[in-house]
């Protein structure tokens, strides 16, 4: 009796339990109730909160504190995003909660939700009369007469005793902080606060490409908005007709006063919006030129329309975009063919026309309007045949590509009538018959119609020549020459027994004869050149003969079979009818002359030196002329190498005859190759000379300067076209030299040596020449030029020595890094009086060296990133740039260090210890900012000096900030955000480690035996784990180490795809900071990369988890869910596999895969972020014992072993989208009760 009345028990504890489970899980959810989802659709971050939400602990036990409390799920909230606070207290209980007045307009406060059971919003009425009523009024927002709606209300706790309570945001909500508080009607004293920060979003824009467009083209312009859901484009110009602003889509509307003025864009859910911006209505635009695009959050402002002069209250960014017409543009193609060859028309259509028109008109018109489409890129090509151009009569063909311009439409075109195949219709209606035309003036006729009124269309030009008998024409080399040079042209003619060349370009019309510039081909005057027997030709043009009459320029060379065209006209540039004939195209240049020393503009007599050059042209000579106060060097003749270089050394001889200020010229003889300046030396006149006029100067007499004068005068006049470089140099009996100490380099902040010598002075005056420095300024003070007469004048000991020390951290005007110029000069002026700079140097006494300065630097590490506790841990490394201390900050748990001076040794290094009774009382992870003063040696940011503040810090603005008061991490967060202050020029370097304690806990005792009856003390309740889930991107919830402290579901917007993260989980940004946001979307299956392997097949879309390089310990959960097709679609002898894409090696990876059938959703495992997808492949040939059904992985029980699709075994559980895992555990703990009740029942017996 007593065994089957136990099993009657055992059976009733079992249903019992069995029914409590599920209603554990509905508990979540009062009677009626509901999950109810709270999004008011203002917001980016949808905040989707179950209305039963937050931490009630299991089981639903009501709380047993009489005390109420408040928590908010974030601290910071960006404008037009939701937030929740959980309200804590007795069960079932009513509170009042409020948002505290902060005296601004009704609208500038969040806003409670609307519709949230056990939330009754009281609007304007004052909270009902109750004990702590007046408190409530007394606090809440208004004035104690008029409240704003929705800023409190009467909420009801559940049984737990928690309600969670959503609120609102918009882009008119005032950004600052607010305290939400809740109180218990009985008893003011029992009330709670809660403080929230609402921030301003940010809007961005950005336009894809390189910033420069083509009217016409297509523009994707992008970018953010974290203030609101829409943005608003609009855009000026100085030649836009309103300058506030016109619309993108039609310049006719105002930004300012027509509310279509600016077009609207929505934003998604990721925070990101996208317009494409056709251009081709902008035709009307009266110019090419910058237009700035503006992104707005708002349309409208207080003050009305927002415009580019109305933007209050508003966030924008801007961008600026070149617009420019477009053109068209022909490749280079093939200058003649052979009939039978194909002829190919190719080139580029700017501003995305969808075609252009092909015209190809000679004796035939094989190609009249014939339309050619434009590729995506702007590319076009139309190919005439080699079975047209076999019937095609030799001769000319001239090629003209039409582009319809912005509105796609072609206002010249054919229009073929009865006995008129080659007419055409105009710009203005009009037709014109092309076929009765000679080519040239049918192309002419075509052009001026497409040109003329009516018309907006462009043209793009060339000609090619139909030759079967092989008319060709070369020059040789790259086709450049100097004027000067001999030009060897050639080619091949089987038609005729000669050839007739002429040239055209430059002022020379139609064409002239190469030889005789003065005689015009039109009047029969070319060179004729006789064929040889192989059908070859060749003609030598001396350029030099033309004795300067061409000028330098491009030209064209026509060589052509016949002297007259179809016409009977003489055959020139515009009379090639019937013509065959060919062309080359060759660049002429005017000579050159280069010339320099090999020395420094001062030299001691006596010292060689020697003058080079290059002089183009071909002149056989230059003649070199050294002119002092006194002694000359008269024109002397120096013989130019073939590759036009010369070199003429001015002998010590002649270096010691001339002194002071030295003038040197070197003259060339220009194309005619004749020096119309000559030595004309007589008795007792070594050094006159005789000028183009034959007239003869006498230069002996004159000073330096004067005889240059004279010379210079002399080789400009008229009659001579001698061209010449002039050159000076100072020669003297004394010289200056300088050097530095160590190897060149040095950081900013270094203090540099410079020493030398010289004689024959007093004083040096130094200056320095490098970026953004102008010609030069003294080292001292880098902000004063040189060039008003600022120096460091360094003294000249007796011994003739020198040295100067350039700290380079004292200089008022801190130096950029570059490479510097170090000057000392033996005077402050040069010879024409100037103030001495890097450009003013001329015949002074001067000595320089090249120093290279680079940014202070700042190198530190830890000899340990994991220690215990009693550890010592040893900072150091190594700082540039001569610092005299760093500073330090040590930030996490018992510890805060603000700020210590750590002395920094001669060569650079330091150190620091935390000692080991300092590490004792450490426990967890710390930050440590080491900090750099930079060559400055000022810290910008640096602890507070004031008594009492040992714990604040102080910016480079002087702004106080108690880091005290701060967690760890916030902390860090601030001091690295006064950092990077503009005002502050500080560096740093950021470390971290963690202490554990020195050794684990041991374990806990028996159990006891014996003692008094009565049941073991009940272990507390365990709260049950927040989810917080989101569609498209979530913000986490993270401690200071980046540690997950919230479970974070994020779903893709189809809700086919999902991102789980768990609490514990570590995630990191790209910079291993603490990641603040993740975002997944779906991507469709062809946007995917190709796998390349025909064994992977992909199934459904993939998703793209962001941001990139994120990194997650341990690893997150991503979930695909199929469509019921997609499921069925495996193969026999498939199964799916996730894999992710690897952009270093354009590969797709795979990754351990697990399935749930029930749902038709793939799930794996990731450490990283990028791209994922589905594929269906070859099951792995696996040992029969451990296969099952083919193309579905075996799914254990939980807890037990299952293989995954690449043959690992793994736990596998139920999967759930963001489930409760506390019910596993209550379910487990139920049965350990059963066995507990069913041992103790047969133990009675």
């Amino acid at each position: 009796m007593i065994s089957n009345r136990m099993h009657v028990f055992a059976v009733v504890l079992v249903a019992f339990m069995l029914l409590a489970l599920p209603a554990a899980a509905s508990d979540l959810v009062e009677s009626g109730g509901g999950n109810t989802t709270y999004d008011g659709g203002a917001g980016n971050d949808t905040l989707a909160l179950s209305a039963e939400e937050g931490p009630a602990p299991a089981g639903e036990i009501a709380a047993a504190s009489t005390n109420v409390s408040i928590e908010a799920n974030r601290e910071n909230i960006v404008r037009s995003n939701d937030f929740c606070v959980t309200v804590s207290g007795e069960s079932k209980k009513q509170y009042y909660l409020f948002i505290e007045d902060a005296s601004i307009s009704d609208a500038g406060y969040p806003l409670i939700k609307m519709g949230q059971p056990g939330v009754e919003i009281i609007g304007d009425a004052p909270f009902p009369d109750a004990p702590a009523a007046a408190f409530a009024n007394e606090r809440r927002a208004g004035d104690g007469t008029h409240f704003p709606d929705r800023t409190a209300a009467i909420v009801q706790t559940r049984d737990s005793g928690f309600r969670t309570v959503g609120l609102s945001t918009s882009s008119d909500t005032t950004p600052r902080s607010f305290t939400i508080s809740v109180v218990d009607p009985g008893d003011e004293d029992r009330n709670d606060a809660v403080g929230v920060t609402i921030q301003e979003g940010e809007v961005t824009i950005t336009a894809e490409g390189a910033g420069t467009y083509y009217l016409g083209e297509e523009i994707k312009i992008s970018g953010t908005n974290t203030e609101n859901d829409e943005v608003f484009l609009f855009m000026t110009g100085w030649d836009l007709w309103n300058r506030n602003g016109v619309s993108l889509e039609d310049i006719g509307l105002k930004t300012d006063l027509d509310i279509d003025g600016a077009v609207r864009c929505d934003v998604e859910s990721d925070e990101t919006w996208e317009y494409r911006w056709d251009t081709a209505p902008l035709g009307a635009l009266q110019n090419q030129g910058t237009y700035t695009i503006y992104a707005a959050s708002k349309r409208e402002n207080a003050d009305g329309l927002v415009s580019q002069t109305n933007l209050k209250d508003v966030k924008y960014q801007t961008i600026g975009v070149y617009l420019k017409e477009p053109k068209v543009t022909l490749d280079d193609g093939a200058s003649g063919i052979a009939g039978g060859d194909e002829f190919k028309v190719s080139g580029y259509a700017d501003g995305d026309p969808d075609e252009v028109l092909i015209w190809i008109i000679g004796r035939e018109r094989p190609a009249f309007g014939i339309v050619a489409p434009v590729q995506s890129d702007g590319s076009f090509e139309y190919t005439l045949g080699g079975d047209v151009t076999a019937n095609l009569p030799d001769g000319q063909y001239f090629v003209v590509v039409q582009h319809p311009m912005y509105d796609g439409v072609f206002n010249v075109c054919p229009e073929p009538a009865e006995g008129k195949p080659y007419q055409i219709r105009d710009g203005a209606g009009g037709r014109i018959d092309l076929g009765a035309c000679l080519p040239s003036e049918a192309v002419a006729t075509l052009l001026s119609a497409i040109e003329g009124s009516g018309s907006d269309d462009i043209h793009a030009e060339t000609s090619f020549t139909v030759d079967d008998d092989g008319m060709t024409v070369a020059v040789e080399g790259a086709g450049i020459f100097v004027l000067g040079n001999e030009v060897t042209i050639s080619g091949t003619n089987s038609g005729s027994e000669k050839v007739y060349l002429f040239l055209t370009g430059g002022d020379l019309g139609d064409g002239v004869a190469p030889d005789d510039l003065g005689a015009a081909a039109s009047e029969g005057n070319y060179v004729i050149c006789e064929v040889a027997a192989d059908d070859t030709w060749e003609y030598r043009w001396d350029t030099a003969a033309l004795r300067g009459a061409l000028a330098a320029s491009t030209y064209t060379l026509y060589a052509a079979d016949r002297d007259h065209d179809l016409g009977g006209h003489a055959v020139d540039r515009s009379h090639l009818d019937g013509v065959r004939n060919a062309t080359a195209t060759m660049t002429l240049t005017r000579p050159t002359l280069s010339a320099s020393f090999n020395r420094s503009t001062y030299i001691l007599k006596g010292e060689g030196l020697e003058v080079s050059g290059t002089a183009t042209g071909s002149p056989a000579t230059v003649r070199v002329w050294a002119l002092g106060d006194g002694s000359k060097v008269p024109g002397v003749s120096v013989p130019v190498a073939d590759d036009g270089t010369y070199e003429y050394v001015l002998g010590t001889g002649e270096s010691a005859a001339l002194s002071g200020d030295v003038r040197v010229l070197v003259q060339h003889p220009m194309t005619d190759r004749i020096f119309n300046v000559l030595p004309a030396p007589a008795d007792g006149k070594p050094y006159q000379i005789e000028d183009a006029a034959g007239n003869l100067i006498d230069l002996g007499p004159l000073t330096a300067s004067e005889a240059e004068s004279a010379l210079v005068d002399a080789m400009t006049a008229s009659g001579s076209d001698d061209l010449y470089n002039a050159l000076s140099i100072m020669i003297g009996e004394h010289g200056v030299t300088t050097t530095f100490e160590g190897d060149g380099n040095y950081a900013i902040g270094d203090t540099i040596t410079f020493s030398g010598t010289a004689a024959d002075t007093d004083t040096l005056y130094l200056f320095v020449h490098g970026p953004n420095l102008g010609d030069g300024c003294p080292p001292d003070n880098l902000g004063t030029p040189v060039s008003d007469g600022n120096y460091v004048v360094c003294e000249v000991a007796t011994d003739g020595t020198w040295e100067y020390q350039w700290d380079t951290s004292s200089t008022v005007w801190p130096p950029d890094p570059g490479t510097y110029t170090f000057y000392a000069a033996a005077t402050d002026h040069d010879l024409y009086g100037h103030a001495i700079d890097a450009a003013h140097l001329h015949r002074v006494r001067h000595a320089a060296v090249d120093v290279s300065l680079h940014r202070p630097t700042l190198a530190a590490t830890l000899d340990q990133s994991s220690l215990k506790q009693g550890d010592a841990l040893l900072i150091s490394g190594g700082a540039t740039g001569s610092p005299e201390t760093l500073q330090l900050w040590i930030f996490g748990a018992n510890r805060r260090v603000v700020g210590a001076p750590v002395p920094v040794a001669d060569d650079g290094t330091f150190a620091y210890t935390l000692k080991a009774d300092e590490t004792k009382k450490l426990s967890g992870s710390y930050s440590v900012i080491v900090q750099h003063p930079m060559a400055d040696g000022i810290f910008n940011v640096r602890p507070s000096a004031e008594a009492g503040k040992q714990s604040w810090m102080v910016t480079a603005e002087g702004e106080t900030i108690d880091l005290g008061k701060l967690s760890a991490g916030d902390a860090v967060a601030a001091l690295t955000d006064a950092l990077h202050s503009p005002n502050s020029d500080d560096s740093y370097e950021n470390l971290s480690f963690v202490v554990t304690k020195a050794g684990a806990p041991s374990g806990g005792g028996g159990g006891g035996g014996g003692g008094g009856g009565g049941a073991a003390p009940r272990p507390p309740a365990q709260p049950v784990p927040q989810v917080v889930e989101q569609i498209g991107s979530a913000y986490l919830e993270l401690n200071v180490n980046g540690t997950v402290e919230t479970m974070t579901v994020v779903l893709t917007t189809e809700k086919n795809g999902s991102l789980s993260l768990d609490t514990g989980v570590r995630a990191l940004d790209l910079f291993g900071r603490p990641l603040e946001r993740v975002s997944v979307k779906q991507i469709s299956a062809g946007s995917l990369p190709e796998t390349g392997d025909d064994d992977l097949r992909q199934v459904g879309s993939g998703l793209k988890c962001g941001p990139d390089g994120a990194t997650f310990d341990p690893a997150v959960e991503i979930v695909f869910t199929l469509t019921e097709d997609e499921w069925e679609s495996l193969g026999a002898g498939e199964e799916f596999v996730v894999r992710w894409y690897n952009t270093k090696t354009d590969t797709w990876e795979r990754l351990r895969t697990k399935l749930n059938p029930a749902k038709r959703q793939v799930i794996a495992r990731t450490s990283h972020f990028t791209t994922f997808a589905i594929f269906a492949e070859p099951v792995p040939v696996t040992p029969p014992s451990e296969t099952t059904s083919v193309g579905v992985t075996k799914t254990a029980s939980v807890g037990a072993l299952a293989e995954t699709s690449d043959g690992v075994a793994t736990s596998e559980e139920p999967v759930s989208s963001g489930g409760l895992p506390w019910l596993k555990v209550a379910g487990v703990g139920a049965a350990l009760v059963l066995a507990g009740v069913i041992c103790a029942f047969r133990k009675k017996r």
